[in-house]
């Protein structure tokens, strides 16, 4: 007796009464001794009145998939997230009313991501909630204004068990990108963890391939759903995510400094001369002193812009000898204390006559 195994004798069986069906779901789940089987079943189902269907989500050994690719009689189907209409036409069906799948078609959009899963599962908790409720006409009606749709459960625990298949390293870079919302810079992502940037790059790319949590999009970044967005943000620790919000904020203003930023460039870690430290977080409050108020209103020596922008005025009306009333139009107008600076700016002012 040849050594295939039972369950596809089994199915041939059935194939000679009636045209017979055979679904595998969650093949990236199955183990080695699952997927011989499913392709045993696809190799001996030629001839026979068998529709063999399989899913899996990308991340299927590519040797085992080649082979079944190879197969004349096998196809490979991949589907898209639904779009808008698609969308639509779901909504209207399941909830038997076109109105209300417009009124919650926007909402269940962006929760859904245009999984068809995620929609039915989402409009399952609006029931369960009784914000969903059905007439005696067989359609649904709200029960009250849905002003916010939370995720599912189900949905939430489908994608952590997908987080949990990451390693320390990986996970560590989803949550630092968390911080920077759905869409992010993998960029900013690698000088937060100061990290050099080609690894990084590499190791996204490897995300998106095996485990398909993020996808490119253009020189950026985005999570593949916004729970998985939601589920590694909102599974900081509190402290250890605003340690990740100052190191990102950092990094951005390392990679886009400011006009005085360009010119001053100061390093992030400095020390002052009694040894305490003087750095402080993007998110810290500046201290304010009485020195600083009193600079601040002195006029043009309160920041090293209004100094730069002093000097080059002064500059400009001696190289062009403008007159007096010129001079003092294109000057800014020293504030009450100043005494001083007006008197020399008076002295200059007829040096120029």
């Amino acid at each position: 007796m040849p050594s295939e195994p039972v369950f596809v004798y089994a199915t041939r069986g059935l194939a000679r009464e009636r045209p017979t069906i055979v679904l595998v779901e969650g093949l990236d789940f199955a183990p080695a001794g699952g997927l011989a089987l499913f392709a045993a079943i696809a190799m001996a189902v030629p001839g026979h009145r068998v529709l063999l269907v399989g899913t899996a989500r990308p991340g299927l050994p590519e040797g085992w998939r080649a082979e079944l690719d190879r197969q004349p009689h096998a196809g490979r189907i991949r589907l898209a997230r639904l779009g808008p209409k698609d969308l639509a036409r779901l909504l209207a069906e399941a909830l038997r009313s076109e109105s209300l799948a417009d009124e919650l078609g926007w909402q269940i959009a962006r929760k859904s991501d245009g999984n068809p899963y995620f929609v039915l599962e989402i409009l399952r908790g609006l029931r369960e909630q009784g914000l969903l409720e059905q007439q005696p006409d067989g359609s649904f009606a709200t029960t009250r204004k849905v002003r916010e749709i939370p995720c599912p459960p189900s949905v939430l625990e489908l994608v952590e068990a997908r987080i949990a298949e990451l390693d320390d390293e990986d996970r560590n870079l989803l949550e630092v990108a968390s911080c920077l919302g759905f869409s992010f810079d993998p960029v900013i992502v690698a000088c937060a963890l100061g990290r050099s940037t080609i690894p990084v790059l590499q190791r996204f790319a490897s995300i998106e391939k095996r485990h398909r949590l993020v996808r490119a999009a253009g020189r950026a970044m985005e999570f593949d759903q916004n729970q998985v967005h939601e589920a590694l943000y909102g599974g900081l620790l509190e402290l250890l995510r605003e340690q990740y919000h100052a190191a990102v904020a950092e990094a951005i203003l390392a990679k886009h400094p400011g006009p005085t930023e360009r010119r001053r460039r100061p390093s992030p870690n400095t020390f002052s001369s009694e040894g305490g430290d003087r750095r402080r977080s993007p998110f810290s409050p500046r201290p304010s002193t009485t020195s600083d108020a009193s600079t601040s209103r002195s006029g043009p020596s309160s920041s090293p812009t209004v100094r730069s922008a002093f000097r080059t005025c002064s500059r400009g009306a001696t190289a062009r000898r403008s007159s007096s009333a010129g001079t003092t139009a294109g000057r800014p107008r020293p504030a009450e204390g100043g005494g001083d600076r007006a008197s020399r700016g008076g002295g200059h002012r007829q040096e120029h006559r």
